[in-house]
């Protein structure tokens, strides 16, 4: 079983991590479903609510009060017997008493929330819901304008919560089978894929036993072919390498000992406590991208990532057909219920004495049933023949179009017999645009999940093989070198680890021995050996009176799942963030609502231009982890006020800290990376920290509009609360407690603010900045945040449209951020990468102001998150380049604190000179505008930009 340890190990961790993936798109699912059933039961009561309100409303046309209808009883209950699952019609007064009703005396709770709601929607179209029913209500008014009363349908959610109890049954078990049958899959590959690499890692505790030299000789011979005959997999090199290097390490330390005198028997005992790590100062460093590394991924990534995408998207399949089959019943009922409206409209008409061969000119009264009913493709009113067509006739389209459609006939009487026939038929084209707009939902949340999966498994990886094999290949080629003056601090208590341990141990007792002679040289007595040369020997095998440096490895994956889930927290509220800002009390009014409207947003971006500045010099004195827990606390405590925020400055207030705590927190992250990455690995490191920044960016974007739609603002809150918590934690299990100084700034003197605006007189920066950074920053806040969402509307997209659009921007950044990534390791400089995103994203923006429409601001936002993605990596890259050549002389701070100050501050400027502007040049104007901006920026660098300094 102890073979087994790293091959159990993770397979855990794989396993958790589809279980998570399950469970996430499980509940998703379900609330998606809840949602849209709830929003179709509201739109046929509505149905019913219009059609039972059209006799009042003529009343009320003509200057009578509703009460004045003498037969207002009977219209109520032929309503209710349309569905005889409505619990109750109400005609309601217009301060909310019940005139008329078909059911039992209303909650007192229901009645005045029904009163609210009719007072507060003015269009005279509302809906409501609560824990026991749905209600949707149409209002009638005079004239003139005035609330006369509503009439209100009132549905019991027992039906709608059995058909959701079926769904999270059906759910639960396909997703228990899934995880079941994977966790078994994952459990094959990971014993295919492993099992020869563990048996060599195993291998590697038996060799560091060896201490003799002999066997040295047997492995001296690094070749493709394990010398024992025994296959390690994709490790086998690696296995080879190291057990070469663990023969060489016990020559060496055999060798240190013999030099000191002592016996390989002798335990020594340190004289000062310095085999604690946490007693002395613990250095962070960070390994570049081994061989081991690109195996792994070659060898494993591919094969845990399909074995998580997979049971994601057949669970999305199998949500797909049971949301169909649960939506079935209620189209069937939408069918009929228009048709028995038609119906007894056509019945009235007969027994009022009009022959049915003479309603030819019903035509008029079908058409406007098809323009208010979109549901409903054909009407058809017949004898023996028809009398009346109005729509498409389903049957004699195509064969799917019969498949998704449904019909209903309905008789008409006269004297007890059937003179006619009423048909209608579901339109086919609205029911498939209705199950794509599910099927779009549910890609969009199959999207969100595969994006976290990639996280976790990049993160489970890193843990269970990659970084512990990693810490053991850095310190057996030091020892295998003669150089013992290292330990590995924070090790786990895997196989791998176990091998780091006992090597660091013999360091340790190396300088233990070191030190006992040194003290008995010191105190005068005599040597263990009289030609012990102890300066020699220290300087030989890296041996000092101190004690070993203990050193601590740091990387992206560090970070790289809690900047996920931080980001996805800060951006959950963006999809509603105005609505809700718009219905809260105003205290202010004097401001127009759209500058009401705005001051959270400013506040937010007021708020991460001032404390930009002050992150690098905050997490060079107080540690990267202590600052971003101290940020997440004030963040989760802001998202908590949201939920009790009951107006305008509140919702000021706490977005101001939610804007502060996300500029913390996230440069805090990114100040990890530029600290800890070696130079050349910084521009991979950059490309993957902006694809785990906007992946997380995507995912919360796409999933507040779903949980708002259910569960409501306030809980959307405390789940973005709760995800900054567990990434909380994520940063204090992850990151060092100690402080990282960077080596390049301990000599230098403390710099003042001067410094920061004299980085602009550097022709390099400041065409870097005014070039690329201020343009990239006005696109990102101006036209995705403000104009994107006003201009779709004004070209008639609806909410769902612009959502979908701003995934597709995001999703565009991920993409081109991974590529960066891959082109600066193929030597592509900094310079070429920037320069055709800049191009690219101002070109798009430039073709759909040029041609505006729906499809072409599609186009737009592949343009612009393609150029984002392919400038926002790189661009910190070089700032850090020119600061470490050009302004070496006012040192990385300033530079840097430049640079986001110059992203802050055209953010905020462009925002408010281009929303006034947009009244006189209208949406497509500022559009142009913003265009041009990226565009003569990047000419701007271009001219000014020398190639030869920025490759």
């Amino acid at each position: 079983m102890r073979n087994l340890s790293l091959h159990l190990r993770c397979w855990i961790a794989l396993t958790v991590t589809i279980a998570t993936v399950l469970t996430i798109l499980a509940v998703l699912v379900i609330l998606q479903h809840d949602a849209m059933l709830s929003h179709l039961t509201r739109q046929r009561l509505s149905v019913v609510a219009e059609a039972t309100a059209a006799p009042f409303r003529d009343v009320a046309a003509m200057g009578l009060p509703i009460t004045s209808v003498r037969n207002a009883e009977g219209l109520l209950s032929r309503a209710k017997e349309t569905d005889p699952n409505i619990s109750a019609i109400e005609l309601l007064s217009a301060s909310g008493d019940i005139i008329k009703s078909t059911g039992e005396k209303l909650d007192s709770e229901l009645a005045d929330e029904l009163s609210h709601a009719q007072v507060l929607n003015k269009d005279g179209k509302w809906d409501l819901e609560d824990t026991d029913s749905v209600a949707s209500g149409r209002s009638i008014v005079n004239e003139s304008g005035t609330l006369l009363g509503s009439v209100v349908a009132i549905y019991p959610k027992k039906e709608l919560q059995d058909r959701s109890a079926h769904i999270r049954k059906d759910i639960t078990l396909a997703a228990v089978a899934l995880l079941a049958i994977f966790s078994a899959l994952s459990f094959l590959l990971f014993r295919l894929k492993l099992l020869g690499a563990i048996g060599g890692v195993i291998s590697l505790q038996a060799g560091l036993k060896d201490t003799s030299g002999e066997a040295s000789a047997a492995h001296s011979d690094v070749s493709n072919k394990n010398p024992t005959g025994e296959d390690y997999g994709f490790l086998t090199q690696e296995v080879i390498t190291l057990h070469n290097d663990l023969i060489g390490a016990s020559k060496q330390y055999k060798a240190a000992m013999k030099e000191m005198g002592y016996c390989a028997a002798e335990t020594i005992t340190p004289a000062s406590p310095f085999s604690n790590p946490e007693l002395l100062n613990t250095q962070l460093i960070a390994i570049p991208q081994t061989v081991l590394d690109r195996n792994a991924a070659r060898q494993i990534l591919p094969w845990a990532a399909a074995l998580v995408i997979g049971p994601a998207l057949l669970l999305g399949v199998v949500a797909y057909i049971s949301v169909g089959q649960s939506f079935h019943p209620e189209l069937v009922k939408r069918t009929q219920l228009i048709g028995t409206i038609a119906d007894a409209t056509m019945q009235r008409t007969v027994n009022a004495g009009v022959p049915i061969e003479s309603m030819v000119g019903g035509t008029e009264y079908f058409r406007h049933l098809l323009a208010e009913f979109p549901e409903i493709s054909y009407f058809g009113v017949s004898t023996d023949y028809p009398i009346i067509e109005v729509g498409e006739d389903q049957h004699t389209a195509s064969t799917l179009n019969r498949a998704l459609s449904n019909t209903h006939k309905l008789p008409i009487y006269l004297n007890g017999k059937v003179v006619g026939t009423v048909t209608t038929q579901s339109n086919s084209a609205y029911i498939a645009e209705l199950f794509k707009s599910v099927a779009l939902d549910l890609g969009v949340i199959i999207i969100v999940i595969v994006l976290l999966a990639l996280e976790l498994i990049a993160v489970m990886m890193s843990v269970s093989l990659t970084a512990p094999l990693n810490r053991l290949h850095y310190i057996v080629a030091l020892q295998a070198a003669g150089n013992f003056s290292t330990c590995i601090a924070s090790l786990s208590r895997d196989v791998v680890d176990q091998v780091s341990t006992c090597l660091s141990e013999r360091a340790k007792a190396l300088h233990a021995m070191f030190q006992r002679a040194r003290l008995a040289a010191v105190n005068g007595t005599p040597p263990l050996a009289e030609t012990v040369d102890l300066n020699s020997i220290g300087k030989a095998f890296g041996l000092h009176d101190i004690g070993p440096r203990w050193i601590r490895f740091c990387s992206l994956i560090d970070v790289r799942l809690a900047l996920f889930l931080f980001a996805a927290a800060d951006e959950m509220e963006t999809s509603f963030f105005s609505i809700f800002v718009k219905s809260a009390h105003n205290p202010i009014p004097w401001l127009s609502e759209g500058a009401v409207t705005s001051l959270p947003l400013t506040a937010y971006l007021i708020a991460v231009l001032t404390v930009t500045p002050f992150v690098r010099p905050l997490s060079e004195r107080f540690g990267h982890r202590r600052l971003f827990l101290v940020a997440a606390a004030a963040t989760v405590i802001a998202k908590l006020g949201m939920c009790v925020a009951g107006n305008v400055p509140a919702i000021t207030f706490f977005n101001l800290m939610c804007g502060a705590g996300y500029a913390f927190a996230s440069l805090a992250c990114q100040d990890y990376v530029l600290d800890v990455a070696h130079k050349d690995e910084r521009a991979r490191s950059l490309g993957l920290f902006s694809a785990a920044m906007f992946g997380g960016i995507f995912a919360g974007s796409a999933l507040g509009g779903i949980l708002a739609d259910r569960l409501g603002y306030s809980a959307v809150f405390v789940i973005s609360a709760a995800l900054i918590l567990v990434s909380g934690a994520l940063i204090y299990w992850q990151l060092p407690h100690q402080r990282h100084v960077d080596s390049r700034m301990t000599d230098r003197p403390r710099r003042s603010s001067k410094d920061v605006f004299a980085t602009f007189r550097n022709p390099r920066f400041a065409s870097l900045a005014f070039g690329i950074i201020a343009p990239q920053a006005i696109l990102d806040m101006v036209f995705i945040s403000y104009l994107l969402s006003l201009l779709m509307e004004s070209l008639g997209a609806s909410a769902a449209d612009i959502g979908r659009l701003l995934m597709i921007y995001f999703l565009m950044i991920i993409i081109s951020g991974s590529l960066y990534g891959k082109l600066a390791e193929r030597g592509v400089s900094a310079r070429n990468i920037v320069l055709p995103g800049s191009f690219i994203g101002g070109t798009s923006l430039l073709v759909a102001a040029t041609w505006p429409s729906i499809g072409m601001m599609g186009f737009a936002m592949i343009g612009a998150g393609v150029g984002h993605g392919l400038v926002r990596g790189p661009q910190t890259a070089m700032v850090m380049d020119v600061a470490e050549t050009s302004l070496a002389h006012l040192g990385t701070n300033s530079a840097i604190a430049a640079a986001r100050i110059t992203e802050r501050s055209a953010s905020i400027v462009a925002l408010v000179c281009i929303a006034t502007a947009a009244d006189y040049i209208g949406y497509v104007g500022a559009v142009y505008t913003i265009a041009i901006l990226v565009l003569s920026g990047a000419l701007l660098y271009l001219s000014a930009s020398n190639p030869s300094r920025d490759s």
